[in-house]
């Protein structure tokens, strides 16, 4: 979150002071940790074992311990490098040394308040080299570093200062630390212009590694202009550094269409595991509000309001991607989103705090967010559209949001729609929604081929006879080309009846009739729209199902669930090998059909044992029209 950050470069000059007073031992030390169990009953059990290994590490030193960073450090890096081990003699693995240390500090700072023998907090170790590197660096860019931190301006074309959002700063910040360690200087101010020409080599825009320095230099050329305009340093050396337009390299990925019928279908959700629910959340935040990663990490509870059956999310200025963005109102547009939120929020039972917690209680990072949709996405087998090798992020669901319901696809949104949902300019939603849209092209390509295929329309036919009409050829021969006309007219007819449509309504009572187990209305829609069985009656009417293909549907086939009991139990993979070898089965999401000439042979496989999911395999709650239907039928039985 931009506007918060939890060890700003002035606490460097904490390290300086103790830790704990002086004449605390060592033991009395540990005594005080251990005194914190009131507040970790739950996990004292890891806590006990991160102070005992503590302990056999301090024994095994001769002179006096203060605890401090530095200490705890060393205590990290001997567990790492093997030099302290276990008592059977094997080393620790690197994910303990860094979980003890860790928990050291979290007892350390608990206890602070509640013991005046322990004097300050010890900071966390992710941040712990960065500001001893901070240290080291020279007065002038020291208070260059911090004055820029906490209030870094920039000027606006209208000659306005105003301050750069938090992000912009940190990153302008990381970058200055990054190329003060390669060009092995200590002071900003000593950085010189030929010095940075070196660094960047020859200008090749096509070569990475010159594209991510210069995009480097340009981060950090926002933190020299604000502090050359406020007198905190001399000049600025990256007055003639460019960032490249890696536009032209980037590769804007998305998650493959197919697979968000997948990620809505809630039915592949485990009521029961709250960290599956938490990530799917999170997935379908994204993809309904194409929010991005910082967004999502500064959603409070109190961001969500009930609206109606459904909820809106208020987008706060401080949270979003620029400093001067107003405050925005978002509704969803997928009821899967509202279903899993109100699940969620009735679970966390909270008024306050923030929207999504890690496992101590505190805000969910980014990288723990790109974590969980990782894992949703590897556990749904969800794939990207450009490179399917790699997994989804974060920003691949915002991309998809425009990229997938950009009119003519997916929900239809204009471009103005599109706009106003990511928060962006038209020209750029245009530009990358639309005219780099490969889903649009290959659109139209279909469109294009079917033009070109060459068959003579009877529409085509009809034309060509009024052109010769009217050139004057003879009567014979027109009247002969009617003929043909009426011919190729009434083959068109045989070879395709006009199609009769039904309601909704009627056809969803008519496979009702015919199953006692159904998918959701929104996939079965999903489903006959895409194979072409859908329509729209007027302008604005309702959708009606070609009643043909409903009646085809419900006569050939049955519910793979009524043929296989242990259908519910089956994952993906299982349950696509047991359908290859049936004749067309009915894929509609995760639900299933057979045909009724394909019903033995799964009865087959059932008794012989040859398809049984094992114990390894989670259960998978019913959807919700599933257990109704199931109901139902249950009660027309007895």
């Amino acid at each position: 979150m931009k506007s918060e950050n939890q060890h700003p470069l002035s606490a460097a000059f904490e390290l300086s002071k103790p830790a704990v007073a002086a004449d605390l031992s060592i033991s009395d030390y540990l005594g005080i940790l251990r005194s914190a169990q009131q507040f970790f009953t739950s996990e004292w059990n890891k806590f006990s074992t991160w102070i005992n290994t503590c302990e056999r590490w301090v024994e095994t030193k001769e002179q006096h311990i203060a605890i401090h960073e530095a200490v705890l450090s060393q205590f990290r890096n001997e567990m790492i490098g093997g030099v302290h081990k276990k008592i059977d003699g094997n080393p620790y693995n690197e994910s303990f040394a860094k979980k003890t240390v860790n928990g050291i500090r979290r007892l350390h700072n608990q206890m602070q308040h509640a013991d005046e023998r322990i004097l300050r907090p010890l900071i966390d170790f992710r941040s712990y080299p960065r500001l001893v590197r901070f240290l080291q660096l020279t007065e002038t860019t020291k208070e260059a570093l911090i004055w820029y931190e906490q209030e870094g301006t920039r000027t606006k074309a209208n000659g306005h200062a105003s301050v750069q959002t938090g992000r912009t700063r940190q990153n302008a910040i990381s970058e200055a630390f990054t190329v003060l360690s390669r060009l092995s200087v200590d002071g900003l101010e000593e950085i010189t212009p030929a010095m940075v020409k070196d660094y960047l080599g020859t200008p090749d825009n096509s070569d990475q590694t010159y594209r991510r320095r210069a995009s480097s230099l340009h981060d950090l050329g926002a933190l020299y202009r604000a502090c050359v305009n406020a007198g905190k340093l001399p000049s600025n050396p990256l007055v003639d550094i460019h960032s490249p337009k890696i536009n032209n390299h980037a590769l804007r990925d998305f998650i493959v269409p197919d697979s968000l019928n997948l990620l809505r279908d809630l039915g592949t959700v485990h009521g029961g595991d709250k960290q599956q629910l938490q990530d799917r959340l999170i997935c379908l935040l994204f993809l309904d509000l194409a929010l991005r990663r910082s967004e999502l990490e500064g959603l409070d509870i109190k961001d969500v309001r009930r609206s109606h059956d459904s909820f809106e999310i208020h987008l706060r200025p401080e949270v979003q991607k620029m400093s001067d963005r107003p405050h925005v109102v978002m509704p969803f547009y997928y009821c899967e989103t509202a279903q899993l939120l109100d699940e969620y929020l009735r679970r966390e039972s909270r008024d306050s705090g923030p929207l999504f917690r890690n496992r101590n209680g505190d805000r969910m990072r980014e990288q723990s967010i790109v974590d969980a949709v990782a894992r949703e996405c590897n556990r749904l087998d969800i794939k990207c559209h450009l490179r399917p090798e790699r997994t989804p992020t974060p920003h691949d669901f915002r991309r998809t949001f425009g990229m997938c319901n950009i009119e003519p696809l997916g929900l239809e949104l204009g471009i103005y729609c599109v706009a106003e949902r990511l928060r962006d300019s038209v020209q750029v939603a245009e530009a990358h929604y639309v005219r780099e849209n490969p889903l649009i092209a290959s659109q139209k390509a279909a469109q294009f081929r079917k033009k070109s295929s060459g068959e003579i329309t009877p529409d085509d036919a009809t034309k060509i006879a009024m052109s010769l009409n009217s050139f004057g050829i003879s009567s014979e021969l027109v009247a002969a080309l009617n003929v043909e006309i009426k011919a190729i007219q009434e083959r068109s007819a045989a070879a395709s009846p006009p199609i009769r449509w039904i309601d909704g309504d009627e056809a969803w009572e008519q496979l009702c009739r015919a199953w006692h187990v159904m998918p959701s209305k929104r996939v079965l829609h999903k489903f006959l729209n895409q194979n072409g069985h859908s329509t729209r009656k007027g302008n604005k009417g309702r959708t009606a199902y070609d009643a043909a293909e409903i009646e085809r549907m419900a006569k050939d086939y049955v519910p793979l669930l009524e043929v296989h009991g242990d259908f519910s139990k089956l994952n993906s993979r299982q349950i696509a090998r047991l359908i290859a070898p049936l004749n067309s089965p009915l894929k509609v999401g995760r639900f299933v059909a057979l045909r009724k000439e394909d019903v033995y042979r799964v009865i087959s496989n059932q008794h012989t044992g040859s398809i049984v999911p094992g114990n390894n395999f989670r259960k998978t709650e019913p959807t919700k029209h599933v257990k109704q239907n199931d109901d139902a039928s249950l009660e027309a039985a007895s």
